[in-house]
């Protein structure tokens, strides 16, 4: 419920090293003031994005990702021609 008289001050606030382990790393680096500052620019840029339809058209893709599915693209081709050859050899 959002209350009318909130002060702007947030408390207890904790990003988690286990889901946002980019953030994590990166706020680490930086002094308290510099971390706040930092989590404010994200934040407006996240609304503005949002407010734009922007988040809809940013893609990206960890590099863990991008191997898995090439990993997976490159057994599909191995098993489709595998299978080809198995069809025109049988033809």
């Amino acid at each position: 419920m959002a209350s009318s008289d909130w002060d702007g001050k947030i408390s207890n606030f904790k990003v988690s090293e286990q889901a946002f382990p980019e953030l994590y790393k990166e706020l680490s680096q930086m002094h308290h003031k510099e971390r706040c500052d930092r989590l404010r620019c994200l934040a407006m840029l996240g609304m503005y994005a949002l407010r734009c339809g922007a988040m809809a058209t940013v893609q990206y893709t960890s590099p863990i990702l991008e191997e898995q599915v090439e990993e997976k693209m490159n057994n599909l081709d191995k098993a489709r021609n595998g299978l080809k050859g198995k069809l025109l050899q049988s033809v």
